[in-house]
């Protein structure tokens, strides 16, 4: 399949290179976004590796030219408000990528977290992608622009679609050689927020053990207990399983290697 894109077949041979070249899931994401931003550009973009099993980041990726401070808002969205283009729907449905004006009718404005977001940073489009293999999803990503004519293009997405699962087989292949070690020698902790994701208090060992977490990005607390961003999405997703009607099997849950250790 050609396009009309500038460098699209060598940039799709060196993402598949990429992703045979036994990289780990943090280095892959880091040389894809670079050769994903070559053939579609973008003002601002995430790439992220998610736990197959919970759809939650698990601290693998990259976050380039967007606002820490949304990092939270757009988890609290994803997790409990209703809306469009949630990383699992678009999964669910199939396919690869999503754009917001298509999946709005053209409006993205009726988007709830799009309205916040789209004045707390000008942007104006955005597309997600789902880096799936079966219903197994493995990454997520966000790109986003500005300008007046800022819309992906059908032959974007297109290339985009054809990327996900080259990322997705990469980001398994990477998650699943990280090599078990003994665990620490410390036991569980015990972390209270409170209905801002704020951190009322910490246990040592829970301060421990996030210091460990190898995320992101951490964003500090009042207590001074920094909360990697893989951690910002489990207690909306938490919240949300706990206003479910009927019981759920288990809490949120995610795996999230650590600097010295596996998962």
């Amino acid at each position: 399949m050609s396009t009309g894109l500038r460098g699209a077949e060598s940039g799709l041979r060196a993402i598949e290179e990429l992703s045979l070249a036994g990289l780990s899931a943090q280095d892959l994401l880091v040389e894809a976004g670079r050769r994903i931003d070559r053939v579609v550009p973008s003002d601002g973009y995430f790439l992220a590796a998610t736990d197959p099993q919970t759809s939650l980041t698990i601290g693998a990726g990259v976050v380039r030219d967007l606002p820490a401070e949304m990092c939270q808002p757009t988890w609290d969205y994803e997790f409990l408000v209703p809306d469009f283009l949630k990383f699992t729907d678009i999964a669910d449905s199939g396919r690869a990528v999503a754009d917001l004006h298509e999946a709005t009718g053209g409006r993205p404005e009726r988007s709830a977290r799009w309205r916040e977001y789209s004045v707390a940073t000008g942007f104006r489009a955005e597309v997600r992608n789902a880096f799936t293999l079966g219903r197994a999803m493995w990454g997520i990503g966000q790109l986003d622009r500005l300008g007046d004519s800022p819309r992906f293009t059908d032959d974007e997405k297109a290339w985009l679609e054809r990327v996900a699962p080259v990322v997705a087989r990469g980001l398994r292949r990477a998650m699943l050689a990280q090599p078990a070690v003994a665990p620490a020698d410390r036991g569980p902790g015990l972390v209270l927020l409170d209905e801002s994701g704020e951190v009322v208090s910490a246990t040592r060992e829970a301060a421990a053990w996030l210091d460990e977490v190898d995320g992101l990005l951490a964003r500090p607390s009042g207590s001074g207990v920094a909360i990697p961003l893989e951690a910002h999405a489990t207690p909306p997703a938490s919240a949300r399983w706990s206003c479910r009607a009927r019981p759920v099997p288990s809490p949120a849950r995610a795996c999230a290697p650590g600097r010295a250790s596996g998962c």
